[in-house]
């Protein structure tokens, strides 16, 4: 879906707030606005991340956690660093503000690239103190929208397949030795390139579960293999169920989120 609290709404929260720490914000030029609103303020050029206010808290352990690895150089673009990046509260909306990286590039990042920039990643997760949500949180949540929102585009079929994997998900035990710190979504589309390598974008998702969670959004080429493949087949099913309910709910899904909704359903099916 589209950013929810809409778009002037965002805009307006997240100038004022760069206003208020004194940061020249004339303008506010989208950058995504999908699930949150994220702006390029100019001529500051610092990036502004727009959530709701019930999200607060993963606000502030994404800037915590993005604070730790920055400080042991590790591969994610940096929370502000000529004030306090926030999260501020501003009327319904939690507001994070991050450097802007001059030197990205828009550029598929091949498999392997993402690949080397997780395993460069791992570390400073591994060495994170913070807590981190339970993996299986956002993926109950998921559902939460289809059974309190309604199927949106899910067709009767496509969504009694869905609902077997969620179900299934009741059923998965790990011991607590399989819990580790996780990035939670490392698909290459949260990577950006820059003259320094690749780095993560987006730490939101970060949960704490079995490697194999995170394996299930990198690509085949990323190189990385799971250690327990039974595992990953499940999770991987998981993870497919999670894509086709995110894109299905879109208001206006675009022509490769439909795609997408396609391939999954015929991972599930298969």
């Amino acid at each position: 879906m589209v950013f929810a609290l809409g778009v002037e709404s965002a805009i307006h929260a997240a100038l004022s707030v760069a206003r208020h720490l004194g940061l020249r914000a004339d303008s506010a030029r989208p950058i995504s606005l999908v699930g949150r609103a994220v702006f390029l303020i100019e001529p500051c050029l610092v990036v502004a991340k727009v959530s709701r206010l019930v999200d607060k808290v993963r606000c502030e352990t994404e800037i915590a956690l993005a604070t730790h690895v920055i400080r042991q150089g590790g591969p994610v673009v940096s929370p502000l660093l000529r004030g306090e990046p926030g999260p501020h509260i501003f009327a319904d909306a939690a507001v994070t503000l991050w450097e802007h990286c001059p030197l990205a590039v828009d550029a598929t990042i091949p498999g392997h690239a993402a690949g080397t920039a997780y395993s460069q990643l791992v570390p400073h997760l591994q060495s994170y103190g913070g807590a981190l949500p339970d993996f299986r949180v956002p993926i109950r949540e998921c559902w939460h929208t289809v059974e309190h929102d309604g199927p949106g585009r899910l067709g009767s079929g496509a969504l009694d397949l869905i609902r077997k994997e969620f179900e299934a998900l009741g059923q998965l035990h790990l011991p607590p030795e399989d819990m580790r710190n996780l990035h939670g979504d490392p698909h290459p589309g949260n990577l950006t390139l820059s003259e320094g390598g690749a780095l993560w974008l987006d730490l939101k998702a970060a949960c704490n579960g079995p490697r194999e969670w995170d394996l299930t959004a990198l690509p085949a080429s990323a190189g990385l293999d799971p250690r327990r493949p039974g595992l990953f087949e499940r999770l991987q099913r998981l993870r497919s169920a999670c894509v086709v309910v995110w894109c299905a709910r879109k208001d206006e899904p675009a022509a490769m989120e439909l795609e997408a909704i396609r391939i999954h359903l015929e991972l599930l099916t298969g």
